[in-house]
């Protein structure tokens, strides 16, 4: 039996074009499948046609999603909000085409779009991965890889969608470099396990649930969406000097630029909190301000890989 696939594309992607969408559907077809095409105008839209797919007003076996972070983890927004009513969503499939493709890489899902096509038809079988949730302002969003708070979110928030577009991935740096010549950011937050809390302070608050960070650099090695424990990272340097320090410590494997640099593995039921006013930010885009409330979700989102 032909495996049927609804195809959502996010054209403002960065990567996305007509003719890499039409080159992986054809590649998809040559193997036996057939595809559904959607292109969605708005994240909004493609929550809402993900959630009509979920209720399975279509029929499909996958629901594949072509472009970044951001589109996957709006869509995963709305399948989780319909996983939370008992029904059993279609798998997503990712067709990676944003700007740093975080999810994909951890799930080692090939960005080679040949590759992508052929692993989607032959090789991959469904898995859950558990996202974190944040509780903010009242109401509760689903996030796949990570939220944070301070210069992190902060350099989310600032970043140019146009150079973006023409950087990729060196758009963060540069504007990494323009918030240096402020004073940092102090996250004040809070662990809390039953009637156990533990407090804390950071320049930076990283609540992971996956092991990989903007990019192929493991901020929380092992970490494994696929558990419900999460990992919390602190960079609790004050000074500037000291945070850069964190920051390379963060990516590189020498113990002395680890000083201040903090990981703690977060319990299943715990919470952590992130308090005052502080840029926010998860999966990649900004998420307005804390107070926040983090934690991992009991149910799972399912996925192909």
């Amino acid at each position: 039996m032909a495996k049927k696939i609804l195809f959502l594309v996010n054209p403002a992607a960065r990567r996305t074009n007509l003719r890499i969408v039409q080159k992986f559907c054809a590649l998809v077809e040559k193997q036996g499948g057939e595809i559904s095409l959607i292109h969605t105008r708005s994240e909004s839209d493609a929550l809402s046609l993900a959630k009509q797919a979920a209720l399975a007003q279509f029929h499909y076996d996958v629901i594949a999603i072509a472009g970044g972070d951001g589109t996957i983890a709006g869509i995963a927004e709305g399948i989780y909000q319909i996983a939370k009513t008992g029904r059993v969503p279609a798998p997503l499939w990712i067709v990676p085409l944003g700007t740093v493709n975080v999810l994909a890489k951890e799930l080692k899902i090939p960005l080679n779009l040949k590759k992508n096509a052929h692993y989607l038809m032959q090789k991959a079988t469904p898995h859950d991965l558990y996202p974190g949730l944040r509780q903010q302002e009242g109401k509760e969003h689903c996030f796949l890889e990570m939220a944070s708070a301070g210069l992190d979110a902060e350099t989310v928030a600032s970043v140019s969608h146009k150079l973006k577009s023409y950087l990729g991935p060196l758009a963060y740096i540069w504007a990494v470099l323009k918030l240096l010549n402020k004073p940092l950011p102090l996250i004040q937050g809070e662990i809390r396990n039953g009637e156990e809390t533990e407090k804390f302070q950071a320049s930076c608050a990283i609540f992971s649930r996956t092991s990989l960070y903007g990019g192929p650099f493991r901020i929380a090695k092992g970490q494994n969406p696929e558990q419900k424990s999460s990992r919390l990272i602190l960079l609790k340097a004050r000074g500037k000097i000291g945070f850069c320090r964190n920051i390379l410590g963060t990516f590189l494997p020498f113990n002395f630029l680890k000083k201040d640099l903090l990981t703690k593995e977060i319990a299943p039921q715990a919470e952590v909190h992130f308090f005052d006013t502080h840029a926010l930010q998860a999966d990649g885009d900004s998420t307005g301000n804390t107070p926040v409330t983090l934690k991992s979700a009991n149910l799972p989102i399912r996925f192909l890989f």
